[in-house]
């Protein structure tokens, strides 16, 4: 995996783990919407793909 291609998965790594951290911070100070909650699972679905990709082309390299 180039370089560009790295970064940008860990750049969005980063901005959907703050997301994940703000709801669960929500959650423990003040409560959550049902849509936040379905975001959360939306966004924990896409942190596995990357998470996926990164080492699946760290295997492959």
């Amino acid at each position: 995996m180039p370089f560009h291609d790295t970064q940008h998965v860990r750049s969005e790594l980063v901005v959907l783990l703050e997301a994940q951290l703000d709801v669960l911070e929500k959650e423990t100070f003040g409560g959550v919407s049902e849509a936040e909650l379905c975001e959360y699972e939306d966004r924990h679905d896409r942190i596995c793909e990357l998470y996926d990709e990164l080492l699946e082309r760290e295997s492959a390299a």
